[in-house]
């Protein structure tokens, strides 16, 4: 059965045996809330509306053709509504794993797409701007750190990720480029662990790993303007 012909249902739990999605993730891909994910699952709602772009989520690891939300006969987006009790409201600005590359405003961060893969693996990217300190520098390492937690959790609901590595690739303002576990990758365990107990989180983690690296590059000078995170199953045992 082709996958345009399947339900909203059938293609989510399809995304969650082969790449190991969990219903938030799901929902950030298509740019809607959890909830909604949780009541396809359950029946309460068809899904048709978002067939198609499961479909390609499905087939690509990516969605191009995010599905639209409703509108009024005004043009408005239409109130969605609330949790038992609550008033309908504007939609959340919510933070989308699969967004529309836009051009890089001054100041601020630009979350790239996300890609899943079959095997349970992720790909993140995330692009900064290039002033040091400018506005956007902190949620882009929030975005990147909640990715990386993301990453780790070896169980999503009642499926079991195998073991992951994970490799980064970093872009500095001056060019230059950095791969961290060329050699195959990092157990993304023990990276969490070391950033964790790293003063400085992971902007201050992958800076010194830089330092350490290369005489040349003077990471108190240069900014981070890209952050790229591969991450896939171990072959074999880690």
């Amino acid at each position: 059965m082709s996958g345009e012909r399947r339900s909203a249902a059938e293609l989510i739990a399809q995304l969650k045996e082969q790449a190991a999605m969990s219903n938030r993730e799901i929902a950030a891909a298509l740019g809607r809330d959890p909830s909604l994910v949780s009541q396809i699952v359950r029946g309460k709602k068809s899904g048709a509306h978002f067939v198609r772009a499961l479909s390609e989520l499905a087939g690509t690891g990516t969605i191009t053709h995010r599905p639209q939300r409703r509108r009024t006969k005004a043009g408005a987006v239409a109130n969605v509504r609330g949790r038992a009790g609550e008033p309908a409201h504007a939609p959340a600005d919510l933070e989308p794993n699969a967004r529309y590359v836009p051009v890089p405003a001054r100041g601020r961060y630009v979350a790239e797409k996300t890609h899943y893969l079959r095997s349970g693996g992720r790909i993140y990217a995330t692009q900064f701007p290039k002033t040091r300190g400018a506005k956007g520098n902190d949620a882009g390492w929030q975005r990147v750190a909640r990715q990386l937690r993301s990453a780790a959790r070896r169980r999503y609901g009642t499926k079991e990720r195998p073991p992951m590595r994970v490799s980064f690739d970093i872009t500095f303002s001056d060019g230059r480029q950095m791969r961290l576990g060329e050699k195959g990758g990092y157990d993304i365990q023990k990276v969490v662990a070391a950033i964790t107990a790293h003063a400085g989180g992971i902007e201050g983690w992958i800076k010194d790993q830089g330092r350490h690296r290369y005489l040349t590059l003077d990471t108190s000078t240069v900014a981070v303007t890209g952050v790229q995170i591969s991450v896939t199953p171990w072959q074999g045992t880690p």
